[in-house]
């Protein structure tokens, strides 16, 4: 465990030392990933049981205020605490998979080569994701935290967390592309617009995947 996260954080300023110098990395730091998501997930769960009853209440309340159904997304999600808190672990974990094989897709077809060992491993994409993706999951789940003891209950009520949570996802959204882009312009010896292409590439694939389907929609809605 301490070797994992020591490599994870010796990964995160020196990649390409990484890489060179230790054996198994990309299991290193798939592990320090899994450690630092599985803390933060069970983090979350603990925080959850103290107030747990206003918890349910807020999102009971917040399902009748929007206009959900009953047993839609609110309801669901009232029932099932606290053990969907458990949930961030596979969520991050398979979101940041799915990110890693967009990416890897993105080099190949921009005919990229690695620096250090020439052809392009999905293992060291998803290393680099893993990294990129670390600090903007520690402080999201902090907040989440904070936030089980300050429930929402009125969408339209100011809440101090989830402003917090909104300025935390954009800073760390601006931290991983800085991280991500640093290692992709030193590892594959990218240009900034390329770097930048390619560390967007997830978040165009998932922009492109839910509008389409909205647009079409909304398109068949107007011409009947």
């Amino acid at each position: 465990m301490i070797q994992s996260m020591s490599t994870f954080w010796f990964a995160l300023r020196k990649p390409q030392a990484t890489w060179a110098s230790v054996s198994g990395a990309f299991l290193e730091i798939l592990k320090g990933f899994l450690l630092i998501a599985g803390a933060s997930s069970l983090l979350y769960f603990v925080t959850t049981i103290p107030n747990l009853e206003k918890l349910r209440l807020a999102a009971m309340s917040l399902q009748a205020r929007t206009g959900f159904a009953s047993g839609g997304i609110m309801g669901s999600i009232g029932a099932s605490l606290p053990w969907n808190r458990l949930l961030l672990l596979p969520v991050w974990t398979a979101g940041v998979f799915t990110a890693s094989f967009v990416r890897f897709m993105t080099l190949r077809f921009l005919g990229e080569k690695s620096a250090t060992s020439g052809d392009i491993q999905l293992s060291k994409i998803a290393s680099i994701s893993m990294l990129g993706i670390a600090p903007l999951l520690v402080a999201n789940a902090l907040l989440a935290c904070l936030g089980n003891f300050l429930p929402v209950s009125d969408i339209r009520q100011a809440n101090p967390v989830a402003f917090a949570s909104v300025l935390a996802f954009v800073a760390g959204v601006f931290l991983e592309a800085h991280i991500t882009i640093r290692i992709f312009r030193a590892e594959f010896s990218q240009t900034r617009g390329r770097a930048i292409l390619t560390w967007m590439s997830p978040y165009l694939a998932g922009f492109c995947t839910c509008s389409v389907p909205t647009i079409t929609m909304l398109f068949l809605m107007a011409v009947r």
